[in-house]
């Protein structure tokens, strides 16, 4: 099935299990192990059909991720901008004020125009953030991004990370670091949650290689 294109572990767990409880029905009723097996293949038909059927299953599946990736992804946007505006706006004013003190200049207040343009990029930026997550994990669900993909694209992650840190904050590093980290933190995350979801498919590959013949 998986060679004919039926690939994600949700449908080859379900017609694993579905296999195996045929098998276990025809022993018990008297069959050989050999022959319930065959029984059990003939039984779930042919190979283009159940494609088609999984294609028509896939289909739905995306569509239930895509929905619900949606509905996540309104709500992280909502928590990114009450954790940007309650602790990442204040550490990087602090963090700017004492920059610009240390360099001997007084920073004490800022114009509102300036003020307002900060803080709208900050959170911006910060709420799209946390929405990275979201998005990942739904093109890894629909199957469009795997754990290789993301884990080659962690250098490239890193460069852009800095850039908007660089680009959206003040000119002090560590303003920079603290919308840095928040961002690759993120996307690690992303990249930790699919390495553990595709733990299943990894045991299996590996079983299959270590049996004999």
């Amino acid at each position: 099935m998986a060679a004919a294109g039926v690939k994600t572990s949700e449908s080859l767990n379900e017609l694993e299990a579905h296999l195996r409880d045929d098998v276990e029905h025809s022993i018990r009723s008297g069959l050989s192990a050999e022959q319930a097996f065959e029984v059990a293949v003939r039984r779930l038909g042919d190979v283009g059909v159940l494609r088609g059927e999984f294609a028509k299953w896939a289909r739905t599946k995306r569509r239930h991720f895509i929905y619900r990736g949606l509905v996540f992804g309104i709500g992280a946007f909502v928590l990114g901008a009450i954790f940007c505006y309650f602790a990442m706006i204040p550490a990087t004013l602090a963090a700017s004020q004492a920059y610009s003190q240390w360099l001997g200049f007084s920073a004490a207040q800022w114009r509102p125009d300036e003020y307002i343009r900060f803080v709208w990029k900050v959170m911006l930026c910060l709420s799209l953030g946390f929405v990275v997550p979201v998005i990942i994990l739904t093109l890894v669900k629909i199957g469009v991004v795997d754990y290789r993909f993301l884990s080659k694209a962690r250098k490239y992650v890193i460069i852009i990370n800095l850039v908007l840190g660089a680009a959206l904050t003040t000119p002090e590093v560590t303003t920079q670091l603290l919308m840095f980290l928040p961002l690759q933190i993120l996307y690690e995350i992303s990249v930790g949650v699919t390495w553990y979801w595709e733990c299943p498919d990894r045991k299996r590959e590996a079983s299959i290689e270590t049996k004999p013949g």
